[in-house]
């Protein structure tokens, strides 16, 4: 049984592929609103185009877009060493939808899909620093401007669970 989504008064938060809108109008007036949004970052320049947004995602609560985030499943190959894990490249909320919880919301539904996910975050961004601790993140790399967090949900093992007969 899957788990709801969590709910916000425009409606339950979910991720919409930017690629597979197929309205390219409609794709394209995304992209700019994206952009919209990355524009108020101010630790990098990046911008998404037209072919180049397959890992991009629109969050929404509901039928209201809220932000973006750009994700991609790693080490997927079985025959590779690594776990598999998500990389979260971009996370990003509208400024008039910050302070609501639906960055951490967006990190809970994530981890609920059962693997670890990375992240860099600037040291500036106090705010996005507060949410990994707020998430129990752990520094994996430390540089002089960014930081690399892993986020994983706490295991619990099979046999913690109390069984009454």
């Amino acid at each position: 049984m899957t788990q709801p989504l969590r709910h916000f008064p425009t409606g339950p938060l979910n991720f919409r592929p930017i690629s597979r809108i197929r309205d390219s109008g409609k794709r394209a007036t995304t992209i700019s609103w994206i952009n919209g949004i990355r524009a108020d970052y101010p630790w990098s320049m990046k911008a998404y185009e037209d072919g180049k947004v397959a890992n991009v995602y629109l969050v929404c609560t509901g039928q209201t877009p809220v932000g973006f985030i750009e994700c991609e499943a790693r080490h997927v190959d079985l025959s590779s060493i690594h776990p598999i894990d998500l990389y979260l490249h971009e996370l990003h909320i509208h400024k008039d939808r910050k302070r609501q919880g639906i960055a951490s919301a967006i990190l809970s539904e994530l981890l609920d899909k059962g693997v670890p996910i990375e992240l860099v975050v600037a040291n500036a961004n106090v705010a996005m620093i507060e949410l990994m601790k707020k998430h129990s993140a752990v520094p994996k790399y430390q540089a002089p401007n960014t930081t690399t967090f892993l986020l994983e949900r706490a295991r619990t093992s099979p046999h913690a669970a109390s069984c009454q007969l």
